[in-house]
């Protein structure tokens, strides 16, 4: 996109679908990135960009750096909504209100594809899945190409148009177009396996330590918490639950009433994420702080969850999303004021890599730590023990003596 395509978008952007304010509100952001692609002598508007713009700004490109009382929160919102906007054509909904139409005789193969992924796959990675291929499917249509047409050139074009220069958007893609080739070539829907076109992207990562807390960090966070309170009982039972059992966010919004065995002292529930069941002993500190949650502070309601919002407004609804885990997790940690978080993550999981370093550290066994975090394998939790330097030392080999004419025995 030329930068003078996104000021017009930006002058006749008063009917998009966003409340009156907001709208108002984003239109000053995107006129304040386009006074940045003008001073930085960019002719063309790409989405990288906004991430470009994110770092020129906050000295940060997510928004969990950024203070969750702050406006910038905001700021954050109405540049994602224009970059996904440029990825898909279309204006960000709740996942819950997106359906996709394909029709004729090649939507139909997309469909009959969608409803059998449904059949093994998480709602997440559906929903992001039928993201993916209504647009190849737009762009097939648009084109009048068939699916025995599609060439690499065709490919190419799909993925450059959807993702731009992001690696990662352009390696989800793929491998969703993979999937779906694969699946109507097993289905005799296509002559050839196309799935062999699509070229593997390539992405270098830096290997980068799992980020953790320091156990005086744990303690300051937990703390924090208002525990006279009804929202402070909760938030210090879903922490506790975090950082003594090391679980997910999936799994604490999910974990129902009955999952609770009192009488013979232990906790049961299979996983979100792995499907495999899990068990616990109702430690006296997690136990004190459900039971406290559970008779003192939980809203009435039909749910069976045990967690559930205490807003007035959405009292007694379920929690719907991890990211409302992870707020709760923010706000005690910008409580406390602890820094260095540019640097390194601070989600919830931060706290299951915190417990299983000091399992480690402590001595515990590999599989007993696997158990505890609910790792379907071992190399998972192996991932820890990189962590552990004090016993990797203890490892350390001597360096062999170089003999070797090449080098004096001082430069050795």
């Amino acid at each position: 996109m030329h930068k003078s395509e996104l000021n017009s978008f930006i002058e006749n952007s008063s009917n998009l679908p966003f409340h009156k304010n907001s709208l108002s509100y984003y239109r000053t952001i995107w006129k304040e990135l386009y006074e940045w692609l003008k001073s930085s002598n960019r002719e063309n508007f790409y989405v990288d960009d906004i991430d470009e713009f994110c770092k020129y700004k906050f000295n940060t490109t997510s928004a969990s750096n950024i203070d969750i009382t702050s406006p910038n929160k905001r700021y954050f919102s109405g540049l994602s909504a224009l970059k996904n906007f440029i990825r898909v054509g279309k204006w960000r909904q709740k996942i819950a209100h997106i359906t996709y139409t394909f029709e004729g005789r090649l939507g139909k193969n997309f469909s009959s594809f969608l409803d059998e992924y449904k059949q093994i796959q998480q709602v997440g990675t559906v929903v992001s899945t039928s993201t993916y291929l209504h647009f190849f499917y737009d762009f097939l249509s648009s084109r009048n190409i068939g699916l025995n047409s599609i060439s690499v050139d065709c490919i190419d074009e799909v993925v450059d148009i959807f993702s731009g220069q992001h690696q990662s958007v352009r390696k989800k893609f793929k491998n969703k177009l993979r999937v779906f080739f694969r699946w109507c070539f097993y289905n005799k829907i296509i002559e050839k396996d196309l799935s062999v076109l699509v070229k593997k992207e390539k992405i270098i990562h830096e290997e980068k330590l799992p980020s953790t807390f320091s156990t005086e960090e744990c303690k300051l966070i937990l703390n924090a918490v208002d525990r006279a309170s009804a929202v402070g009982k909760r938030d210090y039972a879903i922490l506790l639950c975090i950082a003594v059992y090391g679980w997910r966010a999936g799994d604490i919004r999910n974990i129902r009433l009955e999952d609770i065995d009192w009488k013979n002292n232990k906790i049961s529930f299979i996983q979100q994420k792995t499907k495999v069941p899990a068990e616990y002993p109702i430690l006296p500190v997690v136990g004190n702080a459900i039971a406290d949650y559970l008779k003192n502070a939980r809203p009435k309601s039909n749910s069976d969850k045990i967690f559930l919002k205490m807003s007035y407004k959405f009292s007694g609804q379920i929690i719907t999303g991890p990211a409302f885990i992870q707020a709760i997790l923010l706000k005690y940690i910008q409580r406390v004021g602890i820094k260095d978080l540019e640097s390194r993550k601070h989600g919830t999981h931060a706290l299951r890599f915190t417990l299983a370093t000091n399992l480690i550290r402590n001595g515990q066994s590999i599989h007993i730590t696997k158990s505890i975090l609910g790792h379907k394998s071992t190399d998972v939790t192996l991932n820890y023990v990189r962590l552990d330097i004090e016993s990797l030392r203890k490892c350390n080999l001597h360096m062999p003596v170089c003999i070797s004419p090449l080098y004096k025995k001082e430069e050795v």
